[in-house]
């Protein structure tokens, strides 16, 4: 999250750099296109990740946040997703429903992250422990 985090930082502080010389309301307008952009990522960045608790899985992602209870995830797996100009891997939780819930802001680039494999297993862990003291 640390390229958002200062991507969000510059937009901050061009909206206000550029508000600070305004002398007409109209020319506030930068603060509005990134500034408030810019605000919202250095405020949501630094909580942005995958949490667990004893009930579940806590995902803070940039734009929302979504809890999933450990008795509706039947699985963990890596995902990809690919662009031209990279594949990105990250955990996926599969539900009980059918749906999946993807984890995104511990994506990683490349042909083998142990970062993204270290969360999953993380994850795994945590699931298993909550199906032995469940029962």
């Amino acid at each position: 999250m640390v390229p958002q985090f200062l991507i969000g930082l510059i937009a901050l502080f061009t909206g206000v750099a550029i508000a600070a010389q305004a002398s007409r309301v109209d020319e506030l307008i930068p603060i509005l296109i990134f500034g408030l952009p810019g605000l919202w990522l250095v405020i949501r960045c630094p909580v942005a990740g995958v949490y667990c608790t004893s009930e579940g899985v806590v995902y803070r992602g940039i734009m929302k946040t979504v809890r999933t209870g450990w008795a509706d995830v039947v699985g963990v797996e890596t995902a990809t997703t690919s662009s031209p100009a990279a594949t990105a891997y990250f955990p996926r939780l599969r539900l009980s429903s059918g749906g999946e819930v993807d984890l995104m802001s511990v994506a990683g680039y490349g042909m083998k992250n142990t970062r993204v494999e270290e969360v999953i297993e993380w994850l795994r862990a945590s699931k298993a422990e909550f199906d032995r003291t469940s029962r």
